[in-house]
C-alpha cells in the first residue's frame, strides 16, 4: 500500500521557512539599494578674466615723443624737463610691456588648465554614472536569482513526481493485471472442473454399459451416484495444473523455443534424463537432435501429453525414480521449473543422488526461477501455488559445488524486456542552451537510481545453473 513520507504538518513548516527565507531576502536587497552612493556635483572651473587686455595694451603705451618744440621760455623749461623725466616714462612703458605680456600668456596658461579641468570633471561625470548604472543593474541581478533558482528547483521536482508517478502508475498496471488474472483464473478453474466431472461421468457411463454378448439386466439399474469430490483430488490436481501451466508459464511451442539452447549441453549424449519433463517441450527438442532421453514427472496428465506426442515419460517421484536406475548410467540431468516446488532437505538428496547416476563428465542443468529479480518472484514466483521455496542463484551454484560436481556456473535467462524496465530521464545536451549544473547532478542521480532499481526489480526472470560429474 502506498504511503505518504510527508505530512500536513511537514508540509507547512517548509512554507514557514519559506516565507521567512523570502523576507530576510528582500530585505537585505531593500538595504542595499537603499546604500546605493548618489552621483555628486562636481564643482565647474570658473571663466577667466580675458575680455581685459584689450584695454590693457591700449593703456601701456606712454607719450614718449616728448613735449613739441616751441619758442619762448616755456619751450626751453619743456626741454629742460623732458630731458630729465623722459628716460623715465620710457622705462615705464617698457615695464608695461612686459607686464602686460607676461599676463597674457600667464591667461593663455589658464585658459588650457580651466580646459584640462573641465575634461577631467566630464569624464568623472560618466564614470560615476557607470558606477551608478552597474549598482542598478547589480540590485536587479540579485532580485532575480530567487525566481531563477526557484524555477530550477520546481523543474527537477516535476520531473522527480513525474518518475513516481510513472512508477505508481506501472504499478497500479500490474495491480489491475494481476487482479484480471485473477479473475480468470477463477473462471479456468470452474471450467476445468466441469470438463473433469463431464469426462468422470463419461468413463462411468461407458464402464457401466452392457456389452452385446450380457444379458440384458433382470431390473433397471439404480442411478449412478454422484461423483465424490475427495475421490478426484488428484486427478483434479492433475488436469487444473496442465491448465495453469497453459496460462501462465506459455505455451507448448513458446517453452520449446525458450529451451531450444539447452540443446549443446547435451550434444553427443545419451541417456539423458529429463526430471520434471512437464509437457515434454525439451524432450521434443533432444528427439529432433537426436539424442536419447526419457522423461520423469509426478503429474500423470503431463505424461499423457508427453506420450501423446510420441515421448518416452514415466510417471512417478523423481527422487524415487532415480534411486531405481544403477549408478553411472545417466548421460545428462536436465530439470527445468522444478526445484522451486522442492523442500530443501528434497533437493539436496536429489542433487547428490543424480552425482551418483550420472557418467563422469556428464553435464546437470537446472533451471529454475530467479528470486533475485524482484518482478519474477512477486509476478511469477508468488502466483504458484505449488512453489516451496525460491533458490536464489549463488545457493544453488554453491549447491552443486558442494555435492562435488565441477564448475558450477549461473546463466541468466529471460531478461526483462526494456519496454517493462524503468526509463532513464534524458540528460540535456551541454551543446545548445545553457543548462543548470545543479539540475544534470539531479538527473543523474536519478538515473542512477532507476538503474539500481532495474538491477534489483528487472533484470533476468529466470537463470540456470549449469556443471558436470567429474
Amino acid at each position: 500500500m502506498f504511503e505518504r513520507t510527508v505530512s500536513a504538518d511537514d508540509l507547512a513548516y517548509l512554507k514557514r521557512a519559506r516565507e521567512e527565507a523570502d523576507r530576510t531576502y528582500n530585505e537585505a536587497l531593500t538595504v542595499l539599494d537603499r546604500a546605493l552612493p548618489k552621483q555628486p556635483l562636481l564643482p565647474r572651473p570658473p571663466a577667466g578674466d580675458s575680455d581685459r587686455f584689450a584695454a590693457l595694451r591700449a593703456g601701456r603705451q606712454l607719450d614718449t615723443d616728448g613735449p613739441a618744440p616751441g619758442a619762448g621760455w616755456r619751450g626751453r623749461l619743456r626741454a629742460v624737463v623732458w630731458r630729465v623725466v623722459g628716460p623715465i616714462v620710457k622705462r615705464q612703458e617698457r615695464f608695461n610691456t612686459l607686464v602686460v605680456e607676461h599676463l597674457e600668456h600667464a591667461a593663455a596658461a589658464e585658459a588650457a588648465q580651466r580646459r584640462a579641468l573641465d575634461a577631467v570633471v566630464h569624464a568623472l561625470d560618466g564614470h560615476l554614472e557607470a558606477v551608478a548604472t552597474f549598482h542598478s543593474r547589480l540590485i536587479q541581478y540579485l532580485q532575480q536569482i530567487t525566481p531563477y533558482v526557484d524555477t530550477k528547483d520546481r523543474e527537477a521536482s516535476g520531473l522527480a513526481r513525474r518518475i513516481a508517478e510513472d512508477v505508481a502508475e506501472q504499478t497500479d498496471a500490474l495491480d489491475r493485471r494481476q487482479q484480471t488474472l485473477a479473475g480468470l483464473d477463477t473462471t479456468v478453474a470452474h471450467l476445468q472442473h466441469e470438463v473433469l466431472a463431464v469426462r468422470s461421468s463419461g468413463s462411468r457411463a461407458a464402464a457401466s454399459a452392457p456389452s452385446p454378448t450380457d444379458s440384458p439386466p433382470a431390473a433397471a439399474a439404480p442411478p449412478a451416484p454422484r461423483p465424490d469430490p475427495e475421490g478426484i483430488d488428484a486427478s483434479v490436481d492433475a488436469y487444473s495444473y496442465v491448465g495453469f501451466e497453459d496460462r501462465y508459464r506459455g505455451a507448448w511451442e513458446a517453452i520449446r523455443n525458450r529451451q531450444r539452447d539447452y540443446v549443446p549441453l547435451f550434444e553427443g549424449a545419451s541417456d539423458v534424463l529429463d526430471v520434471g519433463c512437464g509437457r515434454g517441450e525439451f524432450l521434443d527438442l533432444l528427439r529432433e537432435a537426436g539424442i536419447a532421453a526419457r522423461g520423469v514427472d509426478a503429474n500423470s496428465e503431463m505424461v499423457t501429453a508427453c506420450r501423446d506426442r510420441g515421448l518416452t515419460a514415466t510417471t512417478g517421484d523423481a527422487l524415487a525414480f532415480l534411486e531405481t536406475l544403477p549408478d553411472g548410467s545417466l548421460g545428462g540431468l536436465f530439470s527445468a521449473q522444478v526445484v522451486e516446488h522442492l523442500p530443501p532437505d528434497t533437493l539436496i538428496r536429489l542433487v547428490r543422488v543424480a552425482w551418483r547416476k550420472l557418467r563422469p563428465g556428464s553435464t546437470i542443468a537446472i533451471e529454475t526461477i530467479n528470486p533475485s529479480c524482484w518482478l519474477a518472484f512477486f509476478e511469477t514466483y508468488l502466483r504458484d501455488f505449488t512453489h516451496v521455496k525460491p533458490l536464489h542463484p549463488e545457493t544453488l551454484r554453491y549447491l552443486l559445488a558442494a555435492s562435488g560436481y565441477h564448475g558450477p556456473a549461473i546463466r541468466f535467462r529471460s531478461p526483462v524486456s526494456e519496454k517493462d524496465r524503468l526509463q532513464r530521464v534524458p540528460i540535456p545536451d551541454a551543446t545548445g542552451a545553457p543548462v543548470d549544473a545543479r539540475l544534470v547532478d539531479c538527473l543523474l542521480a536519478v538515473n542512477h537510481n532507476v538503474d539500481r532499481l532495474n538491477s534489483l526489480l528487472f533484470s533476468s526472470m529466470d537463470y540456470a545453473a549449469v556443471a558436470t560429474r567429474p
